[in-house]
């Protein structure tokens, strides 16, 4: 693994840690900057885990820091984005989530409104397991460059969570398809509008393994919201069923 990689990996988790022992103080992050002293990656994830816990005069301190000393362009410009939210959020303003009815000719450039807010959600579901938040984030991130790899990798990240999740109850076999783990589900109306969900994303994830074809701007931000809504839906059956801890 690059070292890079390997500290992206480990502020993701001490973040996923921040969250779950409510650390307003940030000591496990202040723990982790011992081992990277002044990376500024570690910076980045300590903001948004504090953008989490909505204490976003830290957040945007953060940020702000981040912004100014992350190496990579393309990353100063996401830490810049999430500061913004985050100077909105600080006014006590409410910033509603894309829906797919809003969904139409989205350009190249529109995708980051759609990718970087839902990378900022997917950290906030931090009773996802480890392997699975990290997959779905670092997936998340490249879903504008590399999105075949990323829908691909999101319907892996649903296939494990639902057999995961439900595994006491319908004793999934680690070859079930998941398409037909999906159909298993229980009918009842809770859970009904999901299941048209989950299958989308089964689809999306099929097309991106089997055909390897280019998906339109349009088809990439309706795959982003209906990732992060499944991804919100099994981070409550996670906290429910105590699984991921």
């Amino acid at each position: 693994m690059a070292v890079w990689r390997k500290i992206w990996q480990d502020s993701i988790k001490v973040g996923k840690e921040t969250l779950l022992k409510n650390d307003q103080k940030g000591k496990l992050f202040d723990k982790l900057k011992q081992t990277y002293p002044d990376d500024a990656m570690v910076i980045f994830e300590e903001a948004i885990a504090f953008d989490c816990m909505k204490i976003y005069p830290k957040a945007i301190q953060l940020y702000q820091d981040a912004c100014d000393n992350l190496p990579v362009e393309h990353w100063k410009n996401n830490a810049k984005f999430l500061l913004k939210r985050a100077e909105i959020k600080n006014t006590k303003q409410i910033i509603p989530k894309a829906t797919l009815e809003e969904i139409h000719n989205i350009s190249e450039e529109e995708i980051i409104n759609y990718k970087l807010p839902a990378y900022f959600y997917l950290h906030s579901y931090y009773h996802l397991p480890h392997n699975i938040r990290y997959l779905a984030i670092s997936s998340m991130s490249r879903i504008d460059t590399e999105s075949a790899m990323a829908i691909a990798i999101f319907r892996t990240c649903l296939e494990v969570s639902l057999k995961m999740i439900f595994e006491d109850e319908y004793h999934f076999d680690r070859e079930d398809k998941l398409s037909y783990i999906i159909k298993r589900l229980s009918d009842d109306n809770k859970i009904d509008d999901m299941k048209k969900l989950f299958l989308k994303i089964n689809d999306k994830g099929n097309d991106a393994i089997h055909d390897a074809r280019e998906f339109t701007t349009d088809e990439i931000a309706k795959v982003i919201i209906r990732f992060d809504l499944a991804m919100e839906y099994l981070d409550k059956k996670f906290k429910e069923s105590k699984k991921a801890e």
